[in-house]
Formats: structure tokens, C-alpha cells, sequence
């Protein structure tokens, strides 16, 4: 069992590189990608004990796309190409300001979350919506976590603030600058019509892109199928993921993807080979 896609603490999850390592270890899988967004920091805090788990260098990029949210994955990256780690340190900054921005925001919508607050609830480590949305609850201004996002911090909300994201077409070239496979993260997050993301797809394609999410606890057996077939229509690598937080996603277990996933072999060697060719 392999799970391409997760975060730890140096992003928005709640386990240390370490605990992650663990966690994967207890739940029986062969191969992790740590992926956190906008940030490799988890590479140099891995344990020297990897419990026999094949750890698979992974970043989660964030893309600038008008209909929400949209990544895109890089695997077998160098956590260490300088292009790469100038390019993270300018979005951790402009994420920082934004933050601000959005606890400005959340303060005059009557929510008392404050910077310290938050950064406590994210030990430290790099503040996201996730932690605002802890806060909400534990000022008792919510219930849950998913009630936060739904009424307040949602794409759509007013209190939300937009990021500094990376086109596509630049993050695949960045993923590849560091010798990565460049893949699209939860393709259902497009919100594209099948026509739409075929489309889309093809010049995306053409500027380099390697491989598809396309197991993904949100997709479902149609989504599955369709995003199957454009990978085999452009030869492009299929990848498996929980996306895997910890604490801020509780319904979310390492490994657990729906779907008959292809053999575990297949999907890694297929990554490689796709990571190699930009090297």
C-alpha cells in the first residue's frame, strides 16, 4: 500500500515529519510522499528510522485558478534546487501577509482569533486556514472545523483573502527545474466539465505536465474513470493519495483511497520514470 500525498506540521497537518513516518509505518505502507504545501522544510527533520517506508520527495504547489483552489504535486524533487526553495520562501512570505490580512478580517467580523493565537495552534510552524478555523473553535464561535470553513473561511466567503499562487504552466516548469514529475493534485478541484478539463488537460500537457491524481478520497467512481482515461489518452503517470492531514481532517487515515488502485509497483515506477526524464 503507497500514499502519495500528505502533510505534516510544516505546512497545515498536525503530526511532526517524524510522527508521519511512524504513523505510515503502523499503517502498513511501502511508500510515502510527505507533500506539504508551498514548503520541503519536512526533509530535513525526517527520523533516521524510516521503519522500512520508501519516503518519495514531494511538494504541493499553489496554483493561481479562478474557480477555488488548485494544486499541483512534484515528486522525486530536489528539496534542495535553489530555484525551488527561492520560489517557496516568496509564497511562505506573501502566505504570512495574508494571514494577517485575514485575522484583520476575521477581527472586524467580530471573531476575536489573534496572530498568537494562531500560532500557537500551529506550533510554530507555518499558519494556514486550518488553524484559523481551530481557532474559531476554540473561541466557541463554531462547532467544528467544517463549520468554520463552510460559513467564514471558504473560497467564496467575504473574510477570505486570495493567495500569491504560481500559474500552472510556471509551477510545472519549477517542479522540473528540480529534476520533479509534475502532477495535478484532486483534478475534481477544477470544477471543469469533462470537456472542459480535456481541454484544459492538453495544454497543460504541452507545457510538460507528468501524471494525474486520480485516486483521491473525493473522487468518485465516474471521476475515477474519466480522470483514468485522459492519463492514458496523454501517457501520463496515475498517482494514489489521502491527502492526509492528521487532526484537521479526522475522517482522512493514511492509505485509505477508494477505488481498485493499480499495483503498487506499476504507479512508482511510472512516477520515476516520469521524474527522470527532467533531470
Amino acid at each position: 500500500m503507497i500514499d502519495l500525498h500528505s502533510h505534516t506540521v510544516c505546512s497545515d497537518g498536525t503530526l511532526t515529519p517524524a510522527e508521519l513516518v511512524a504513523a505510515a509505518a503502523a499503517a502498513g505502507l511501502r511508500a510515502l510522499a510527505i507533500t506539504d504545501h508551498d514548503n520541503v522544510d519536512a526533509y530535513d527533520r525526517l527520523p533516521d528510522d524510516r521503519q522500512d517506508v520508501e519516503i518519495i520527495v514531494g511538494v504541493e504547489l499553489s496554483l493561481t485558478w479562478a474557480r477555488g483552489n488548485l494544486h499541483l504535486l512534484g515528486y522525486h524533487i530536489d528539496p534542495h534546487h535553489a530555484g525551488l526553495r527561492t520560489v517557496l520562501a516568496q509564497l511562505q512570505a506573501a502566505r504570512r501577509v495574508r494571514n494577517v490580512t485575514m485575522v484583520e478580517r476575521l477581527n472586524a467580523a467580530g471573531f476575536a482569533v489573534t496572530m498568537e493565537q494562531l500560532d500557537r495552534l500551529a506550533g510554530g510552524e507555518q499558519i494556514g486556514r486550518p488553524h484559523m478555523a481551530q481557532a474559531m473553535v476554540e473561541l466557541g464561535a463554531v462547532s467544528s472545523i467544517y463549520q468554520a470553513f463552510e460559513r467564514y473561511l471558504a473560497d467564496d466567503s467575504p473574510l477570505y483573502v486570495p493567495r500569491e499562487d504560481l500559474s500552472p504552466g510556471d509551477a510545472i516548469e519549477l517542479v522540473h527545474a528540480a529534476g520533479g514529475a509534475a502532477v495535478l493534485a484532486h483534478p475534481c478541484q477544477t470544477r471543469l466539465s469533462p470537456a472542459d478539463l480535456a481541454d484544459t488537460l492538453s495544454r497543460w500537457v504541452a507545457r510538460g505536465l507528468d501524471g494525474l491524481e486520480v485516486y483521491y478520497p473525493q473522487h468518485t467512481p465516474r471521476q475515477r474513470r474519466l480522470y483514468r482515461d485522459l492519463a492514458t489518452r496523454w501517457r501520463l503517470a496515475i498517482t494514489v493519495g489521502s491527502d492526509f492531514h492528521g487532526a484537521t481532517k479526522p475522517g482522512v487515515r493514511l492509505g485509505q483511497v477508494p477505488g481498485r488502485v493499480p499495483d503498487d509497483d506499476e504507479v512508482l515506477d511510472r512516477l520515476r520514470g516520469a521524474a527522470e526524464r527532467h533531470r
